[in-house]
C-alpha cells in the first residue's frame, strides 16, 4: 500500500518490523536465545516475532538498509546475514505517544561481533564511520542507529527526536539500562506473554494511552495502571489468526465487572431482519455497570440529556433496557444514472434509504410501554397495523422483548415476512460474549469517504491489494473471575480470512499496522511531522 506518507512513514514501523523477519529468517539455528533486558520497563509496547516458524518472502534486506542507513551494497553481493545471528526471536518495542520522545527500536541476538563487522564491510559499498560507545559498536544515519556488541544487534529509529544527539541520549539509556530494572525483570505480565508461542506476540501497556492529549480529559479518573494488552497471531498463507487477552488490576475489575459482565443474547441475532449482513458488530453490557463508567468518563450530564429528549430519566432507561444491542447493515450503494451525450446537466442522484439495522433487547417492558405510550400522545410516534413510525422516517419492529430500528421500507417488509440471520457462526457462539464483530467480502467493496480516523485507516487498507477481504470475525468473551490472586482477564479470538488464499497474511498484516499507527499519530497528534 503507497500512500502519499509512506516514504516518511515506512522507517517506523514496517521497516522495523522487517528488519526483524530479514534478520531472523536468515537465522536456522537455536544454539543462542535472545536476552529481552534491553527492553525498558517503561515501553508503551513490546512484541516479539518468533518467525522461524515462518515460510514467507520478505522485503529485501539490502534495500532496508539503503533506506534506513543510506548503506549501498555491491551489486553482485550474495553474501548474507547468516554467519553473525544467533536467535530467531526478534524484538520490537518502543514509544509513539511521546512526540519528539518517540522511537521504535529492533534487537535480536547475535554469536559473532566479528562475522558481523566482516559481512558490512565486505558487503557495503559506502563508507562507514563506525562509533563506540562501552561495549557497544555503532552506526548513525538518518536519525537511525545501528549498533552490536558481543551478544546483541540493536536498531533504533528516532525519526521525531530534535537532533542527532537526543537520539544517542535514547541509545545510551537503552544499553546503559540494568537487567533488573528491564521491562522482562520488572513485569510478570510481560514475561507472561512471551510464554506463548505464536508467531507474534505483542504486549501493550494500557496506561501508556494517558500520555494521548486527545483521551486525557475522558480517562483521568480511570485507573488503568496494571492494564495490559496481549494480541497473539499466527500467520498462515491467506489466514491471520489472533488471540487478544485484556488483564486488568483488581481496582479496574473492581469497579467495572458489572459493566462487562453481561452477555449478547442469541435471541437478538436470531431474529435480525438481515439474512446475510455486509458488517454485524452486537454488544451486551451490563447497565448496572453503566453509571459508574459514565461518571468516571464525565459523561453523565449528557447521557442524562439523551435519553431526557424521549422522556425518560436515566434511572428509568437503565431499568429498561437489557444491555445488548446490535448494527448491522448490507451493502445498498447508490446508483447514478449513466450519463449520455443527450444530457444538458447531469441528472440527480437518487439515494436509496439506508439498511443499517439497530437492535436491543428490554429487559422492563412495563417501562418500554409506558414510554410508547407518551412518545405516541406527543405526534412523534405513529402506530401502523404491524409497526409503528418514529419522527416521520423510522420504522420501530417489536418483537417479543426485541426491538428493532430502521429507516429501510424492505428491511422492514423482510421483518414483517420473518426474515431472519443466517449465519450460524455468529450466532451460536453469542451467548458466551459481550462482543462481536463480523464483515464479509462485501465490506471490501465500499467506496468508503469521509476523513474520520476509522473511514482513513479503512480506505487505505481496503484500497490495496495485499489484503482481499473474505470475511473477518471477532469474538471476545466476558470478564471472568480468576483466582484471587491472578489477574482478571477478558479473552477473544480473531479470525481474518483473506480471498488469495495464497498470500502472504505476515507482510499484509505490517501494512495495516503501519497505516492505523500513521493514521492515529496524525489525529492524536496535529503538528507530527515526519523529518526528513
Amino acid at each position: 500500500m503507497i500512500t502519499r506518507y509512506s516514504k516518511h512513514f515506512k522507517s517506523q514501523l514496517l521497516h522495523l518490523l522487517s528488519w526483524g523477519l530479514v534478520l531472523s529468517l536468515s537465522s536456522c539455528f537455536k544454539g543462542v536465545s535472545i536476552s529481552s533486558h534491553i527492553i525498558p520497563k517503561d515501553a508503551f509496547f513490546a512484541s516479539r516475532a518468533n518467525v522461524l516458524r515462518a515460510t514467507y518472502q520478505v522485503p529485501e534486506w539490502r534495500d532496508l538498509l539503503k533506506d534506513e542507513l543510506q548503506i549501498e551494497f555491491a551489486r553482485d553481493s550474495t553474501s548474507t546475514p547468516m554467519g553473525f545471528l544467533g536467535s530467531g526471536k526478534a524484538y520490537v518495542f518502543g514509544d509513539i505517544f511521546k512526540k519528539e520522545k518517540n522511537y521504535l527500536a529492533f534487537c535480536v541476538a547475535i554469536r559473532s561481533q566479528k562475522n558481523l563487522e566482516r559481512y558490512l564491510r565486505n558487503t557495503t559499498t559506502t563508507p562507514l564511520e563506525i562509533y563506540k560507545y562501552n561495549n557497544y559498536k555503532y552506526i548513525l544515519r538518518n536519525r537511525n542507529i545501528l549498533a552490536w556488541s558481543k551478544n546483541t544487534l540493536l536498531i533504533i529509529n528516532g525519526r521525531q527526536v530534535e537532533n542527532d544527539e537526543k537520539l544517542k541520549e535514547q541509545f545510551f539509556r537503552l544499553v546503559n539500562q540494568k537487567s533488573n530494572e528491564s521491562l522482562y525483570t520488572t513485569n510478570a505480565n510481560f514475561r507472561q506473554s512471551l510464554q506463548n508461542d505464536q508467531d507474534f506476540a505483542l504486549w501493550l501497556n494500557i496506561n501508556g494511552i494517558k500520555d494521548i492529549d486527545l483521551f486525557k480529559k475522558y480517562i483521568k479518573n480511570l485507573d488503568l495502571s496494571q492494564n495490559y494488552l496481549h494480541f497473539l497471531a499466527n500467520f498462515d498463507e491467506g489466514k491471520i489468526s489472533v488471540k487478544t487477552e485484556y488483564f486488568t488490576s483488581p481496582s479496574f475489575y473492581k469497579s467495572y465487572q458489572n459493566l462487562l459482565s453481561g452477555k449478547v443474547n442469541k435471541e437478538l441475532l436470531q431474529n435480525a431482519p438481515l439474512r446475510n449482513p455486509m458488517v454485524l458488530s452486537a454488544v451486551g453490557i451490563n447497565p448496572v455497570g453503566l453509571r459508574q463508567f459514565l461518571k468516571d468518563i464525565e459523561w453523565t450530564e449528557k447521557a442524562e440529556n439523551m435519553v431526557k429528549s424521549i422522556t425518560l430519566t436515566f434511572d428509568d432507561f437503565v431499568e429498561m433496557i437489557r444491555g445488548d444491542m446490535l448494527l448491522m447493515w448490507k451493502d445498498l450503494k447508490n446508483e447514478p444514472r449513466i450519463l449520455t451525450a443527450s444530457d444538458s446537466v447531469p441528472p440527480p442522484v437518487k439515494k436509496r434509504e439506508s439498511d443499517l439495522v439497530i437492535g436491543m433487547g428490554i429487559k422492563n417492558p412495563v417501562i418500554y410501554d409506558s414510554l410508547i405510550s407518551v412518545l405516541h400522545k406527543t405526534g412523534i410516534l405513529e402506530d401502523r397495523k404491524d409497526h409503528q413510525f418514529f419522527f416521520g422516517e423510522i420504522y420501530v419492529l417489536r418483537r417479543g422483548n426485541l426491538v428493532y430500528f430502521t429507516k429501510n421500507a424492505q428491511v422492514k417488509d423482510d421483518f414483517l415476512k420473518e426474515v431472519k440471520l443466517a449465519n450460524p457462526a455468529l450466532v451460536n457462539p453469542s451467548e458466551n460474549t459481550w462482543f462481536i464483530l463480523h464483515a464479509t467480502e462485501t465490506a471490501s467493496d465500499q467506496t468508503i469517504q469521509g476523513k474520520g480516523l476509522v473511514k482513513q485507516i479503512a480506505r487505505k487498507i481496503l484500497n490495496q491489494d495485499k489484503i482481499r477481504l473474505e470475511s473477518a470475525t471477532i469474538h471476545l468473551t466476558n470478564m471472568k473471575a480468576q483466582d484471587q490472586d491472578k489477574d482478571k482477564d477478558i479473552d477473544g479470538e480473531t479470525i481474518v480470512l483473506l480471498k488469495d488464499k495464497t498470500a502472504n497474511s505476515l507482510l499484509a498484516m505490517l501494512e495495516v499496522l503501519k497505516e492505523v499507527i500513521y493514521q492515529t499519530k496524525l489525529r492524536i497528534d496535529p503538528n507530527y511531522v515526519e523529518k526528513e
